[in-house]
């Protein structure tokens, strides 16, 4: 159960790693590492259990004993945390992504060949709007109307469906108007706000389910260490007495 904990809190850590970039690390779900460096404890403490039984060592197994129920405190903390945390996912998504949104940009350089490069907030959200097909907040106006002053009737190019992209000036797509109405023909226009939120949400619940799970395979085996530990005493004593 150590070894799947584990598993399951490095894809969960994997798969959500770059939305946390939206989010910062103030703000980042602590819950999957949580599950690996748990899950990684309870290996070790199958092993000295293991030795423990096999020897028939009272005091490694209540070693063992203790660290479960220090693993099982943990493991219920964290889960207590994805809960608090999954109450205000969606509240602290949208301001990351508002705020990367406003800052994200194309930056000068000197090199003739690029002259203009990505700063952090454009490069992650050049990538999600490439992996979910989305562009924007709720939809690819958020870029005029909470950046007005660098994506004015303009979207990155990132918002693009395929390498033909209309008007493309230094990393930016202009959106022609015609009647009050923009050419959205070549880019995505779909939010990605949505998108980004069922996916964290569904990981985090992943989390809790395995928090969770983790606490009553620990429960259980608190429960076997201490039917062990006063069977080994029984013999003790019976041996004892017979000598």
């Amino acid at each position: 159960m150590g070894f799947i904990a584990c598993i399951v809190g490095i894809s969960a850590h994997i798969k959500m790693g770059e939305f946390m970039k939206l989010v910062g690390e103030d703000n980042a779900n602590k819950g999957s590492l949580v599950m690996i460096v748990t899950g990684a404890v309870c290996v070790c403490i199958a092993i000295i259990s293991h030795l423990g039984a096999k020897h028939q060592s009272k005091w490694i197994i209540r070693f063992s004993t203790f660290f479960l129920f220090c693993v099982f405190i943990t493991v219920m903390v964290a889960a207590s945390t994805a809960v608090a945390y999954h109450g205000k996912i969606e509240q602290v998504f949208r301001a990351g992504m508002e705020n990367s949104i406003k800052t994200a940009n194309w930056d000068k350089t000197p090199n003739k060949i690029a002259p203009y490069t990505a700063n952090a907030e454009m490069e992650v959200m050049s990538q999600l709007q490439k992996e979910l097909k989305c562009c924007g907040l709720d939809n690819f106006q958020d870029w005029d109307v909470l950046s007005p002053h660098k994506f004015k009737h303009s979207v990155p190019v990132s918002c693009c469906i395929d390498e033909v992209c209309g008007k493309v000036e230094n990393g930016v797509v202009e959106i022609d108007e015609d009647d009050g109405k923009f050419d959205t023909e070549f880019i995505y226009t779909k939010g990605c706000f949505a998108e980004v939120n069922d996916f964290v949400s569904s990981n985090v619940v992943a989390v809790l389910l395995g928090c969770y799970g983790l606490a009553v395979f620990q429960l259980v085996g608190m429960v076997f260490s201490i039917c062990l530990h006063r069977a080994i005493t029984a013999v003790s004593d019976y041996t004892y007495s017979a000598i």
